[in-house]
């Protein structure tokens, strides 16, 4: 926490405030639906990726080089 500075921003809360913070939300709170429709998306952009090919791998088989620095 205090690498990143987060000792200094949680300074004054209630500890209680700060776990429930961290719950995963219910079906009733407003991020949940945020939280789905982006699973949604991924998932069907997964989805049309692996029906056409169009892969990490299958890049780098047809010529696209990644070099690590």
């Amino acid at each position: 926490m205090t690498i990143c500075d987060w000792d200094i921003l949680l300074e004054g809360m209630e500890w209680k405030s700060v776990k429930d913070m961290t719950k995963k939300p219910g079906p009733k709170d407003a991020l949940h639906n945020v939280i789905v429709a982006y699973q949604l998306y991924l998932s069907e952009v997964s989805n049309q990726l692996r029906k056409t090919g169009l892969t990490l791998r299958h890049q780098m088989l047809d010529g696209v080089k990644y070099t690590l620095q």
